[in-house]
Order: structure tokens, then C-alpha cells, then sequence
């Protein structure tokens, strides 16, 4: 997978800027520049899918126990998490509260991440679809109507 060249233009060195010199780097080599670790790449998707399905299974319902308009309908449930958290961190920055109480709620806020992508999963299974393959196609199609040379490949 390759990704754009951050290159420094004074500003924020965290954005991707366009790189005249169409310079590309791995994702790894990226957030290796970043100090970061390369990002969610598409085998970790399937082994999120494989156990998520098992554990499903195991402990609430065969997959196809849920119609997907179901499914939708939990993933909007932590969707609704996800922003309620997302609110009260704007609420705790409004007043000032301590960084171990903002780093407390940006847990929090990692906790729904995940539960929103487990629930994403868990309806693009029930109707037979790669979410990662699904992400790779929009984002290239959106990338290509931007004029964006920022893809993912397959």
C-alpha cells in the first residue's frame, strides 16, 4: 500500500500535503516518519471479521438471526455513543478540566471506535460484503472525483 509524501510546509506536519515531486512512501515508512505504527491494513480486517462472526455466534446470535436494517440499527446505537462522547470532550476542553480527565474521555472515545467498527463489520458480514475491499473502492472512486492521487490499492 503507498501513500502520499508528507512534505513540510510550514504548517501542521501532520496533514498530507500535495507533494509536487509526487514522492511516495509506504504507510509504513509514514508512520515510521510520524512516529506512529502503520495503519489498520486489510488482514487485520479479516481477522476482525473471522472472530467477530465467531464471538457473535458464541455469545448473542447466529449472524443471520439479525435482518441487516437490525444490524444498521446497532451500529447507529454506538454511532449515538460515539457522539455523546465526542460532545462531552468538547464540554470537558470547554471547562478546562485536567489532561488526565481529557486522556480519561479520549479512552472512552477509543471504546466506541471500536464498538462502532465491530457493529460495521458485523452488518457488512450479514450482507456478504468486504468492508475492506468496500473501503479501498470508495475511497479510490472519491480520491479519482477529487482529483486526488491518494489511492489504496487491492
Amino acid at each position: 500500500m503507498r501513500a502520499n509524501h508528507y512534505e513540510s510546509c510550514g504548517r501542521c506536519h501532520s496533514h498530507p500535503c500535495a507533494c509536487p515531486g509526487g514522492n511516495t512512501l509506504t504507510l509504513a515508512e509514514l508512520a515510521a516518519l510520524e512516529g506512529g505504527s502503520e495503519p489498520v491494513r486489510e488482514p487485520q480486517l479479516t481477522r476482525l471479521r473471522q472472530a467477530n462472526v465467531r464471538r457473535c455466534e458464541q455469545i448473542w446470535r447466529p449472524l443471520d438471526g439479525w435482518a441487516p436494517h437490525e444490524w444498521a440499527f446497532a451500529l447507529n446505537v454506538e454511532v449515538g455513543e460515539l457522539s455523546q462522547q465526542i460532545f462531552k470532550l468538547r464540554e470537558d476542553d470547554d471547562a478546562g478540566l485536567h489532561t488526565m480527565q481529557r486522556l480519561d474521555r479520549i479512552e472512552q472515545i477509543a471504546g466506541e471506535l471500536g464498538d462502532v467498527l465491530s457493529y460495521l463489520d458485523l452488518l457488512a458480514a450479514s450482507l456478504g460484503i468486504d468492508l475492506w475491499q468496500a473501503t479501498v473502492h470508495k475511497f479510490n472512486a472519491v480520491s479519482v472525483r477529487k482529483g486526488s492521487n491518494i489511492t489504496l490499492e487491492t
